[in-house]
């Protein structure tokens, strides 16, 4: 069908120490940083039938602790096996 589209979006925020700031270190601090009010990761599969599907993402979480957060948004097309990724850093404030 043209236009027919299968992909996954995932997405996750991390606290990232204001020490590891380097992105060698926040990887290394996903492996053991187990605090889950420190992070939050979401994964879902989407069916689309159009040639462009347009997403509102809206980020449910219980995040309290203000600072230096990494999101990283990985999109999977599901059909052509490909992969798109971006990170930012962003801050939390209260």
């Amino acid at each position: 069908m043209p236009g027919a589209s299968r992909y996954t979006v995932e997405y996750s925020l991390h606290y990232v120490e204001e020490k590891n700031l380097k992105m060698e270190d926040f990887v290394k601090s996903l492996i053991v940083n187990n605090e889950q009010n420190l992070g939050v990761v979401t994964k879902f599969t989407n069916i689309g039938t159009k040639a462009q599907e347009d997403q509102i993402l809206r980020i449910e979480h219980r995040v309290e602790k203000p600072g230096p957060y990494l999101l990283t948004l990985v999109v999977t097309d599901e059909y052509a096996h490909l992969i798109a990724e971006k990170s930012i850093l962003l801050r939390l404030v209260q």
